[in-house]
């Protein structure tokens, strides 16, 4: 069989297998360029740096505090590697304990609905 009557797996018989070649159609992106447009339409600049994220009831994050950042109305500290969004009054409970090993809960407890511990 030629290369032209090879039927491979999702194509008909008689059509032919091309390689990916963007010249070809310019508005088809790889697949790496389309995860970088999705990126930086929520505001990060590589699919490799995560967006921060919110903690749901019951779930904790636990890591050494590197950072904290100031975006958008809330604080968001860098607890290991991880980016997390908390409300603004966090951030006098938070400067503190730069540098050191915390963990940070979300509760369900609309008086208090974040907890904050230093971390072994």
């Amino acid at each position: 069989m030629t290369e032209k009557q090879s039927v491979g797996r999702g194509m008909l018989a008689g059509e032919t297998r091309h390689d990916y070649d963007s010249s070809r159609n310019p508005e088809m992106n790889s697949a790496y360029e389309i995860k970088n447009i999705a990126a930086l339409r929520v505001g990060v600049e590589d699919v490799r740096e995560k967006p921060p994220i919110i903690l749901a009831p019951w779930e904790e994050v636990v890591g050494t505090l590197h950072t904290i950042d100031h975006e958008g109305g809330a604080v968001v500290p860098t607890i290991g590697a991880i980016k997390v969004v908390l409300p603004p009054e966090m951030a006098e409970v938070l400067e503190p304990l730069l540098g050191k090993r915390i963990a940070t809960i979300r509760t369900d407890d609309p008086g208090r609905p974040y907890r904050v511990r230093i971390s072994r």
